[in-house]
């Protein structure tokens, strides 16, 4: 579902209560926005967060994420890559993600992004690896991502799955 709201004919950040230009702002005011004290306090702004994560067979796009389509999920040891996605909202600039995917003997991938440039209302990220030579060893595979700020973690995810 996509929702605008519109306020005196501008298009407008609801929990902000600031227009389309500035709906990003680094730290909106929890007493700005359109709604009354009741509806702020159950939907507060949620200030970085990882919307889901999960492992694919490809690279993701945010679209198809947005529009709700599941990516091929690796599940068999000649898949042709894992690969392992977040998706995020309300980042900051300085914000880092950082990837691991652990494998049955151990890690496989490990990575920081570099800070972000600027605040991203909506991100997606991911970090993997093409089949090794042969097949992929078969067991469980664990992926995590951190959502890092002022060298922090804010949020983590973890998705497990296995490759028979």
């Amino acid at each position: 579902v996509h929702l605008t709201v519109r306020y005196n004919g501008e298009v407008v950040d609801p929990f902000s209560g600031n227009g389309v230009d500035n709906s990003c702002a680094a730290s909106p005011s929890p007493n700005d926005g359109l709604w009354n004290a009741a509806v702020q306090e159950a939907f507060s702004y949620k200030n970085g967060m990882i919307l889901e994560s999960g492992f694919s067979t490809t690279i993701v796009k945010p679209a198809s994420l947005e529009a709700g389509e599941t990516p091929a999920v690796p599940n068999s040891i000649s898949a042709p890559a894992v690969v392992f996605y977040a998706r995020f909202i309300n980042l900051k600039k300085g914000d880092q993600i950082s990837f691991n995917i652990i494998g049955p003997s151990g890690e496989i991938v490990a990575n920081t992004t570099k800070p972000l440039e600027r605040n991203k209302a909506h991100y997606v990220a991911y970090s993997g690896k093409k089949r090794p030579g042969g097949n992929w060893e078969q067991g469980l595979y664990k992926g995590v991502t951190r959502l890092i700020r002022d060298n922090g973690v804010v949020m983590q995810q973890e998705k497990e799955i296995e490759l028979f």
